[in-house]
């Protein structure tokens, strides 16, 4: 219920301070839920995406190629200092380090649609 909430909250364009409330619970509890370290992102990414993909099928051509795609995105913060989790990265197109994150992502795609499998921060 959680996240349904949040999602239909970001797509409305609204913040959870303006948030419509909800009787089942609080933003404090979706707060914590965020943050909590136990919750596992990539195995929900994981499931949520496999139904997608799932529904979608019947709805693809079968001429289609179906693709996995591995795409190490790097997002650059030079203007950050104490920044958790910054480092010193290397740019591959430019051919200087900068600072920022490295963001490594499998995503499935139909050549119209890319869907994130998993995803990994470096």
């Amino acid at each position: 219920m959680m996240i349904k909430w949040l999602m239909t909250t970001i797509f409305a364009r609204k913040s959870l301070y303006r948030a419509q409330s909800d009787a089942n619970f609080t933003t404090r509890t979706v707060r914590n839920f965020l943050n909590d370290g136990r919750t596992n992102w990539q195995k929900l990414t994981c499931l949520l995406t496999s139904q997608v993909i799932k529904a979608l099928r019947p709805f693809i051509d079968s001429r289609r190629r179906l693709a996995l795609i591995i795409d190490d995105s790097l997002f650059a913060r030079p203007y950050a200092k104490k920044t958790e989790l910054l480092a010193r990265v290397y740019d591959h197109d430019k051919g200087v380090y900068v600072r920022g994150y490295r963001a490594l992502t499998l995503g499935w795609s139909d050549a119209n649609t890319f869907l994130p499998v998993n995803f990994a921060l470096m």
